[in-house]
């Protein structure tokens, strides 16, 4: 059960980093600095920490999975 939830998530931490990146080609975020406009994707903002804790939270489903296994053998 944890394996299997491990990868859902690993899964669904790759389609968040594919549609921040879709994103942030298709509708970058203008911002303006003191002397000119600049044009920056979503990276700078914050966006990239869902998809890293859902990928983190993954692994950790399936290294534990492999630690129960091995401690009920």
């Amino acid at each position: 059960m944890y394996f299997i939830s491990g990868i859902i998530f690993i899964a669904i931490s790759f389609m968040m980093f594919f549609f921040i990146d879709l994103f942030s080609r298709v509708f970058p975020q203008e911002v303006m600095l003191l002397d000119e406009d600049v044009v920056q994707g979503y990276y700078q903002t914050g966006s990239l920490l869902f998809p890293i804790i859902a990928g983190i939270i993954g692994l950790f489903f399936v290294v534990l999975h492999y630690l129960l296994q091995r401690k009920a053998e």
